[in-house]
């Protein structure tokens, strides 16, 4: 179908690009790399006399390359979705309505090849060219996601939280040789504290992500596709969502304290993170669908404090 796109001033189209490639996603993301980077790898071989091997300039390439690579899924995603869109979000839609197709299609493959481009050149540069597939299969990953698994119940969303986890884990190969070299003891608590991050950053993606599909149910269920929502009905789906949010906060309870650290005050520093989830997990388990929005909203906000508060927690 042929799009038709409204004229735009000036910033307006700056406006409406930014809410097409999701800014204060790509912002969140920069945030969690930086935070993991600074709180758990360049604290620890500071301590031991040891700078980073990555300068301030490589962190900014390596946001910028899983950025531009997320900015580039984004835009994809809403091009297989336009007519979804149109149903599900129409006050909201960009693709299609204040930005054209061919438009869209043209700034996807600039951030596809500027991501690739700034990943070849840190893996030339830090001598780890088996990292150059990670790029492309990234990408592939994105395309197979839109076009096929996010039509399918649970495997789409599981992939979104796999992809969540793995950019938590983009600083620590970059420094892990340097860690190893400090001492097996250091290297054990880093490598948990970052299985420990990705674990609660993938439960929360897939929680949002099952919420999410509820949002979309009327759009996706008259373009019969299978969602979570569909399939289970949203009535499960919500209760799947609440039970794994409860996962994650029995995960950022017991962790800290019984893996890593083994003092009181990661328990009171966890608690933070994990009684703003209580309303949620309630609406969630009362089935209050007009809450919805407010619910995919507190789990992001969650998602933000468990980035800032986690890697400073186990840096302790």
């Amino acid at each position: 179908m042929k799009s038709f796109c409204i004229p735009l001033t000036g910033l307006q189209t700056v406006r409406y690009f930014l809410t097409l490639i999701r800014i204060p996603n790509l912002l969140m993301t920069g945030i969690a790399i930086w935070f993991h980077w600074y709180y758990l790898l360049v604290i620890p071989l500071k301590t031991h006399g040891v700078s980073p091997s990555m300068s301030i300039a490589d962190l900014i390439l390596l946001i910028f390359s899983f950025a531009t690579m997320m900015a580039a899924g984004y835009i994809l995603n809403d091009l297989f979705d336009i007519e979804i869109d149109r149903i599900n979000k129409p006050l909201k839609q960009i693709v299609g309505n204040k930005i054209s197709m061919a438009v869209a299609r043209g700034w996807m493959l600039i951030f596809f090849v500027l991501s690739f481009g700034s990943a070849t050149f840190l893996a030339i540069k830090f001598m780890k060219l088996p990292y150059l597939l990670f790029e492309p299969l990234a990408g592939l990953t994105l395309y197979f996601y839109s076009s096929v698994y996010k039509r399918k119940p649970l495997i789409g969303n599981i992939i979104i939280a796999i992809l969540c986890a793995m950019v938590i884990w983009l600083p620590f190969f970059a420094e892990k040789a340097l860690v190893k070299s400090i001492g097996h003891l250091i290297y054990t608590h880093c490598l948990l504290a970052f299985l420990f991050c990705s674990i609660a950053a993938a439960l929360y993606t897939l929680s949002r992500e099952i919420v999410k599909t509820i949002q979309d149910h009327d759009g996706d269920q008259r373009f019969n596709l299978n969602t979570i929502s569909i399939a289970w009905g949203k009535e499960k789906a919500a209760s799947s969502a609440a039970i794994l949010l409860l996962i994650t906060d029995a995960v950022i309870f017991a962790f800290p304290y019984f893996v890593i650290l083994r003092h009181t005050a990661s328990l009171y520093t966890s608690s933070l993170l994990i009684i703003p989830s209580f309303l949620p997990v309630f609406y969630l388990f009362t089935h209050r669908f007009e809450k919805i929005a407010f619910i995919s909203t507190m789990i992001k906000l969650i998602m933000v404090m468990g980035i800032i508060a986690l890697p400073v927690l186990l840096s302790q």
